[in-house]
């Protein structure tokens, strides 16, 4: 987000840097997910998850779609 952004009511709101939260290497996408809420589920930034998953930003995946979480993708 940037400083003048808006905030929708039930948005979460991260003010400390993410702690890893999970012990899965990867995660199944779901009808309905997105790159932003596997993020916020998971606890990882979500540049990280881009960076991670080789993948531009704005990117979203599939449903059925593995997503890798942990480590990085290989080329």
């Amino acid at each position: 987000l940037t400083y003048d952004a808006d905030l929708e009511d039930g948005e979460w709101v991260f003010v400390r840097k993410k702690k890893w939260k999970g012990k899965n290497k990867y995660y199944r996408v779901k009808e309905g997910d997105t790159m932003h809420s596997i993020a916020q589920l998971h606890g990882i930034q979500l540049n990280c998850l881009y960076w991670r998953n080789r993948k531009p930003v704005g990117w979203q995946p599939k449903s059925g779609e593995s997503i890798q979480l942990k480590g990085r993708v290989k080329k």
